[in-house]
């Protein structure tokens, strides 16, 4: 659904000013929705929800493009999309994210639909049509802006592209209303103007498809130097010149893990770090190298990768769950809290109890506690069933843990 239930929750929002008295006067802008509980895996459905791509639009928080940022590159959202789109099962993938993902991932749904199913695609416009809901948006270069979904949706105006369907394009439909070659027409979703330009070919898929094979090559090399410089051109790549390469490039990789070299081994965890959600093809890797590094003779060195190992497996998603609740009882707190944290931001899509988080809230550590608290916040409606428990942190000596605790009494207070 598009517009969060709103409840009244009277008891919770009064508790929220007592338990925020560290200073949390209100919650995060970005509204979420409802998601509803997994499925039991298995089933048609499988296949797509294994894959990096169904993650990365699943817990998509806003609308992102192919050519953002300075250097113009393409979002892992629209590379995701894209990678989707070219599936068999691409119309039971983009129904999915309609139905389960955040409210940036559920847009993306729709324009997944508008090229897979036009009755489902026509069925699903109104409700977002009509919704006054604010979600980010990044679509080309360095501006970020906060935009109605409504609008993204179903835009106003003569400039407004409407193409007949699939095959047609914008700059098609641009040149039947006789604009001008460098005009730009506005983009909506119901047109087809998002979902266009997000499935259009890019010229520079070849160039990219080129050096992806080179960095997969060097990665092999005998030589320490050039396995080095592949994971760099493989980091360089990310998603955008990877695409359905990104599996392979993850799983080489993660073999650098393992690599007699130090330097290789940081460069291959480098490497991974930039991939991000695209990395989970490393996890088996991933593991072994957690179990191996727990031995290393500087402790120091070990909880710094610990960490970074933990911060990426919460990219990688719901996959690495059982990781990351196994390493809620490492010895050290920022283990703990990093974990919680990354848990905490899957925990919907994972199947993750909220006792699983409650259990921490009695953790000696103020950053395990107000991590826990937190990832309980993430839960939404079914964090409420903690509610009591949160409430009582009014009295902890931490004012952090008193903060967080409010932004989640927040959270659930909303849903």
């Amino acid at each position: 659904m598009v517009t969060p239930r709103t409840g009244s929750i009277a008891a919770l929002l009064a508790a929220l000013s007592a338990l925020a008295a560290g200073g949390c006067e209100q919650g995060p802008s970005v509204q979420e929705v409802e998601v509803p509980a997994p499925p039991a895996p298995g089933g048609a459905e499988a296949g797509y929800r294994e894959l990096p791509g169904h993650w990365v639009l699943l817990s998509a928080g806003g609308f992102f493009g192919r050519t953002i940022g300075a250097g113009a590159a393409c979002s892992d959202e629209a590379a995701a999309f894209r990678m989707l789109l070219a599936r068999p099962d691409a119309a039971a993938a983009f129904k999915d994210l309609l139905e389960r993902a955040r409210l940036g991932g559920q847009l993306y749904g729709l324009c997944g639909l508008w090229h897979t199913d036009p009755v489902a695609f026509r069925a699903a416009l109104p409700r977002y049509a009509a919704s006054r809901e604010l979600l980010t948006v990044q679509w080309y270069g360095c501006l970020v802006d906060r935009r109605p979904v409504g609008e993204l949706v179903r835009a106003e105006g003569p400039a407004v592209a409407r193409l007949d369907g699939p095959g047609d394009s914008v700059a098609a439909w641009a040149r039947r209303q006789g604009m001008a070659e460098d005009a730009s027409p506005q983009l909506d979703i119901e047109g087809g103007g998002f979902p266009a330009v997000l499935a259009a070919p890019d010229e520079r898929d070849a160039a990219n498809a080129a050096e992806a094979r080179e960095a997969l090559a060097a990665l092999a090399s005998s030589d320490a130097e050039k396995r080095i410089l592949g994971a760099e051109g493989i980091a360089g790549l990310r998603s955008a010149g990877l695409l359905d390469r990104a599996p392979a490039a993850a799983r080489a990789c993660g073999a650098l893990l393992s690599d007699p070299d130090e330097a290789v081994r940081e460069a291959g965890l480098r490497a991974l770090e930039q991939l991000g959600a695209w990395s989970a093809g490393a996890l088996p890797a991933l593991r072994a190298f957690l179990e191996r590094d727990a031995s290393t003779e500087d402790p120091e060195e070990a909880l710094e990768r610990t960490v970074r190992c933990v911060d990426l497996l919460g990219w990688i998603g719901p996959r690495a769950a059982g990781d990351l609740e196994r390493l809620l009882a490492h010895e050290h707190p920022f283990v703990r809290a990093e974990a919680l944290e990354a848990l905490g931001r899957m925990a919907r899509f994972a199947g993750v109890s909220a006792e699983t988080f409650a259990r921490r809230l009695e953790d000696g550590s103020e950053e395990v506690r107000a991590a826990a608290a937190l990832a309980l916040g993430w839960l939404g409606a079914e964090g409420r069933a903690a509610a009591a428990r949160l409430r009582s942190l009014g009295g902890d000596p931490s004012p952090l843990v008193r903060l967080r605790a409010g932004v989640a009494l927040w959270r659930v207070a909303r849903e």
